[in-house]
């Protein structure tokens, strides 16, 4: 895709009246370089920069397979923004080179770089004065500045843009579910709890073993860092396990893959900077992380034999969810408008190496309907010392009663 550009690039030096892309401006050698060209030309070179990174890139991850893992996208991705700074610094210091061709004239005209030795062709060189020269050399590091300056605003352009067009959604889950059993609405309720049980479901409660939810968000993953598009599948044995695959995209295409885990007790996560297993405190964070995910099937919670719920009051109740041996519990409030839930609170681990909980909230947005039930469409995750969620999920689709005995084991899509 960018063969046609190189070649574009090529002709031009070969008209003889051009220079080089990254030895001078694209203009003739005599003419004066107006601002708007500046800005124009670094706009231009970045873009094609990009392409041309972006391309090698996509043409090695193939055979060298390296973007199958977090890792090699790093391995790739890093040089490819090293090498971009690279060129802009290259372009910056021939820009302001007294030895660079543009900046050699003589009064009879351009330099004949066929010779150098004085001939009547080439009329001799006009000395410039020291004066002259010092008033040279400032234009010559703003024109470098400029340069830099708009090569560097266009690539920040450039990643702005990229960050704006959200993901294509994952294909759809194979196969088909059953009719799903049912068990009677459970007696001695919580009166908010009761009132939305009965909303959503009525007086028959299914039973749910199995969810896969799949939709698209916006993650932050490095707290201060950009907001990042992305899509998203959660694989769900109810209560008791899950899997996460998340790719964060630019332009649509992967730059980052997060595979994580709570199967039987223990936790795993793989992130480009961070790996890790079998950590209490990441095991804590995802056992809850499963129970607020479950608000995306909350049969669950009237069918597991050990989830409890506790009355607070109209509006607020709490559920205790188990821990191993020990167990978790939630603040859940409802709005008294509609009678659905719509903040789940909870004391979590932020970090593998915390020794104190920081309050974790998940806020139920937005609901919508999904298999003729209503249930959580857009939902956040908010860790209080933050105070700005760190994602938004929007989900598109919810499969119950699948079979996810091996998916939920796997890795990647």
């Amino acid at each position: 895709m960018w063969v046609l550009p190189l070649a574009w690039v090529s002709e031009l030096r070969s008209a003889g009246q051009w220079g080089w892309v990254l030895g001078q401006p694209w203009v003739p050698q005599q003419a004066q370089l107006p601002l708007g060209w500046f800005v124009l030309q670094a706009v231009i070179f970045s873009v094609l920069l990009v392409v041309l990174l972006h391309s090698v890139v996509n043409t090695l991850a193939g055979p060298l397979r390296v973007l199958s893992s977090t890792e090699g996208i790093l391995q790739l991705h890093i040089p490819s923004t090293l090498l971009t700074v690279a060129a802009l610094l290259i372009v910056s210091w021939r820009q302001v080179s007294p030895n660079a061709q543009h900046h050699l004239t003589y009064p009879g005209g351009p330099m004949n770089t066929g010779s150098q030795l004085d001939t009547p062709a080439s009329p001799p060189r006009s000395a410039d004065s020291p004066a002259r020269s010092r008033d040279r050399h400032p234009k010559r590091w703003q024109r470098a500045g400029l340069w830099t300056v708009f090569s560097l605003a266009g690539l920040l352009l450039l990643g702005w843009l990229g960050l704006q067009v959200s993901p294509a959604p994952f294909p759809a889950v194979p196969g088909t579910a059953g009719v799903p059993e049912s068990i009677p609405l459970p007696p001695n309720l919580p009166v908010p709890v009761e009132r939305f049980f009965r909303l959503t479901y009525g007086e028959r409660i299914p039973v749910i073993t199995s969810a896969v939810i799949t939709g698209r968000a916006t993650i932050r993953p490095i707290p201060g860092g950009p907001t990042l598009p992305a899509r998203f599948r959660f694989i769900h044995e109810a209560g008791h396990n899950y899997r996460h695959y998340i790719e964060a995209t630019w332009f649509g295409l992967p730059i980052l893959r997060v595979n994580e885990s709570y199967l039987d007790g223990v936790s795993r996560i793989e992130l480009p900077w961070q790996k890790s297993e079998g950590n209490l405190q990441t095991a804590q964070a995802s056992n809850l992380g499963l129970w607020a995910e479950t608000t995306s099937m909350p049969a669950v919670f009237l069918i597991d034999p050990r989830v409890r719920w506790q009355a607070v009051d109209d509006a607020t109740a709490l559920l205790i969810v188990p821990f191993g041996q020990a167990h978790e519990t939630f603040v859940v409030r409802f709005d008294p408008a509609t009678g659905r839930p719509t903040l789940l609170e909870s004391m979590r681990f932020k970090g593998e190496t915390d020794t104190h909980k920081t309050l974790w909230s998940n806020e139920l947005r937005q609901w919508g309907s999904f298999g003729g039930v209503t249930l959580p469409r857009i939902g956040t995750a908010t860790w209080q010392d933050d105070g700005t969620p760190w994602a938004v999920f929007t989900t598109e689709s919810i499969d119950l009663n699948t079979n996810v005995r091996q998916s939920v084991r796997a890795r990647g899509l």
